[in-house]
């Protein structure tokens, strides 16, 4: 039986996370994680997505998107695609780079958005790669707090 098609809702944050293939590394360099940004820029104005906030970790990504049109699927296929192909390239791999399907949990009060940015802004410190969330670059939590530009 086919799965059920994502629901893509229309000005409803999304937490949306996609992991590496067995936990591997595929953010472990700076020019990997720098690929995904430059790629999420790109399909964020492409597919108009609004990315509340984000992180990425060394094995797997945050994300808070709010969608003004059904793009959500499209926008994924095209971000996990590219950095797969550009991971695998850079590895001389082939196979499987995400494991599985993206995840996407739909956000429908304030008080659960706060709680997952939180959650987001604060994994880069529980995972001991640094003490406050405004020093680890890979993240909007800077951004969002003004301490740099978006």
């Amino acid at each position: 039986m086919p799965r059920q098609p994502r629901r893509q809702p229309i000005g409803v944050p999304l937490h949306v996370i996609a992991r590496g293939f067995q936990g591997r590394p595929i953010y472990a360099e700076a020019e990997s994680k720098q690929h995904l940004l430059d790629l999420l820029v790109e399909i964020s104005d492409r597919f108009q997505w609004d990315v509340l906030d984000w992180v990425v970790m060394t094995n797997h990504i945050h994300l808070v998107v709010q969608l003004h049109e059904p793009t959500l699927s499209d926008g994924m296929k095209r971000l996990t695609g590219l950095h797969a192909q550009r991971w695998n390239w850079a590895q001389a791999e082939r196979g499987h780079v995400y494991m599985g399907r993206y995840r996407s949990i739909e956000i429908k009060d304030h008080a659960y958005l706060a709680t997952v940015v939180r959650y987001i802004d604060l994994n880069p410190v529980r995972a001991g790669l640094c003490e406050h969330p405004a020093h680890y670059i890979w993240s909007g939590y800077a951004a969002n707090a003004g301490l740099r530009d978006p």
